[in-house]
């Protein structure tokens, strides 16, 4: 059996660089991470659930990360490769505020017709999720410039 490449190949990585936000290092290291955790090069949505709980010791998060994973899987092929992973977590972590709202409105419009309908809404958060999501956007929009409205538990980001 040979060893698993430890390092991404030099066009891989050039691609990356330009898809993401994070420099050549930092995807360096997210890759042995990545393999180093998942040697079979994918993680199934259980495995993403089972990382992602490690963020969220409070509460089930397992349902929230299956809604998250659904639109890292870019492919829709039920595995996260290294590329959807890290350009994932490149959008959440350090992605531009745009990209970040279509991000979290993918996340609820489970269906994909463009609307979040209440059931939706209700499928993705629980009580105690919803609580963690509000501390998690609050993170993410502390430094720029939107307000948050929430009614009925429903989350709605004012651009000013």
């Amino acid at each position: 059996m040979g060893k698993r490449h430890s390092k991404l190949a030099p066009k891989t990585l050039a691609e990356l660089k330009e898809q993401t936000n994070f420099t050549v290092e930092e995807l360096q290291e997210w890759y042995k991470e990545f393999s180093s955790s998942w040697p079979k090069g994918a993680l199934t949505v259980d495995e993403f659930k089972k990382a992602y709980s490690t963020f969220f010791p409070l509460g089930d998060a397992s349902e929230f990360a299956k809604h998250v994973f659904r639109v890292f899987d870019q492919n829709d092929d039920g595995k996260l490769d290294f590329r959807e992973f890290v350009c994932g977590f490149s959008l959440v972590l350090r992605g531009r505020i745009e990209d970040k709202l279509k991000f979290s409105f993918e996340i609820y419009d489970i269906n994909g017709n463009g609307y979040i309908s209440r059931e939706e809404m209700s499928e993705v958060l629980s009580v105690s999720q919803f609580m963690q999501f509000f501390l998690i956007l609050l993170a993410i929009w502390k430094k720029t410039n939107i307000n948050i409205l929430i009614i009925d538990k429903i989350i709605f980001p004012i651009i000013r």
